[in-house]
């Protein structure tokens, strides 16, 4: 229609069998391919109806070489996330597994049920497993280059395989967890790579901003231990909770979810009153799912590149929550003299050097006043109050602004 006579195709998920497929079908037509997060099929679609996947797991054992062998326990949540999608489509527990960065799981609910309704779930799902990506492979013969995160729920392997399925193809493996790659902290490198490999060169830079923004690291005390405790599955499912509270609390304090850190989170407030508030809130919060947190809160000038922040302020911030014991809220002086008169109250913890970080810098600690309670009623009569109210409403603006412009 615009007159473009070959094309580079790119193709998502089961979406790269099908561009898989234009390529095989129509290389006159088709440039290059760039495939994202492969999901390899076998051309046998699964019983959706099944409750145990068992066979279909050995079927893809049987396919896939020894050298990119999967076992069958990292393949199983995989294919149990399948298995429930019926059941559990519209209650955000699909899309939580396959891209947990895009948001909570309550959001995320909402964006499947606006998606599609169950049946025509069902039917993506028996047409996407019904074509078969490794004979579809090894027939193109257009350029190729293959995205995949090590963390997707869908295996690396698939990829690797893909890979060298297509002749002469070249694999980019990110880091993240996400089923789309570009939502990850690799977001950046992915996206030069993918220039480079579409013109040649790599020209876009994103543009950086310089703001003031209170930064606020969390991050799960003891993870690892509790993580080989419970198993991978128990503690996949924890995260998950984990996520959507701490997502949703702050976005009720005004703060912007940045990143998922793995086992913990970064966000930024316009108001440092509401990130101290959120802290404390968070670490409270966490306790009946029997995790605890520590939390590090900094304000300073950081750069904002798309959804990412950078800079001096995000190293302090990071710091400072690694010197936090659990359940524990740290913060700089920076911060103290900020939300003075704002009804919460700080101990010092000294004065320390971090690591990587020039200087000295004071660490106070949130602490509970007389009457137990880290922080008391707040005359809204006050000057400071009205402005951090002010600051958290601005905040809330500009997230539904950044909604409706995306």
């Amino acid at each position: 229609a615009v007159g473009v006579e070959q094309a580079t195709i790119t193709g998502t998920s089961e979406g790269a069998s099908v561009a898989m497929a234009m390529a095989v079908t129509r290389p006159e037509r088709v440039r290059a391919l760039a495939l994202f997060s492969p999901l390899l099929t076998t051309g046998q679609a699964f019983d959706l109806e099944a409750g145990d996947f068992t066979a279909e797991l050995r079927r893809y054992l049987a396919v896939l070489p020894e050298e990119h062998r999967v076992s069958e326990e990292r393949l199983r949540p995989f294919a149990e996330m399948f298995a429930r999608s019926r059941e559990n489509w519209g209650t955000g527990e699909f899309l939580s597994q396959l891209v947990p960065s895009l948001g909570s799981k309550s959001q995320l609910a909402i964006l499947e049920r606006a998606a599609l309704p169950p049946s025509m779930l069902r039917m993506s799902m028996e047409a996407a497993f019904d074509s078969n990506s490794f004979h579809l492979a090894a027939q193109v013969r257009v350029p190729a280059i293959v995205f995949h995160a090590r963390g997707d729920i869908i295996p690396v392997e698939f990829a690797r395989y893909l890979a060298e399925l297509i002749p002469g193809a070249r694999l980019v493996e990110t880091d993240g967890r996400d089923h789309a790659p570009w939502l990850s902290d690799s977001a950046d490198f992915l996206s030069r790579e993918f220039e480079e490999f579409v013109t040649g060169t790599v020209t876009s830079t994103r543009p950086t901003e310089r703001v003031l923004s209170t930064v606020l690291f969390a991050d799960i005390v003891g993870s690892t231990a509790r993580a080989s405790s419970l198993g991978d599955q128990r503690w996949r499912s924890l995260l998950e909770s984990f996520r959507e509270r701490t997502g949703e609390l702050v976005n009720d304090y005004g703060g912007e979810f940045l990143k998922d850190t793995g086992d913990g989170l970064l966000a930024t407030f316009v108001s440092p009153l509401a990130a101290v508030r959120a802290g404390q809130r968070l670490a409270e919060a966490v306790r009946d799912l029997d995790l605890e947190v520590r939390v590090g809160v900094h304000t300073g000038e950081v750069e904002r590149t798309g959804n990412d922040v950078a800079g001096l302020a995000v190293h302090i911030g990071a710091r400072i929550m690694a010197l936090a014991e659990a359940g524990e809220v740290l913060a700089s002086r920076t911060v103290r003299d900020l939300v003075a008169g704002g009804g919460v109250f700080f101990e010092s913890r000294g004065t320390r050097e971090l690591k990587g970080v020039p200087g000295t810098w004071e660490v106070v600690a949130l602490a509970e006043d007389d009457g137990g309670s880290a922080s008391r009623a707040v005359d809204n009569d006050r000057a400071s109050r009205w402005f951090d109210g002010l600051a958290e409403r601005m905040a809330r603006v500009r997230g539904r602004r950044s909604l409706r412009a995306g």
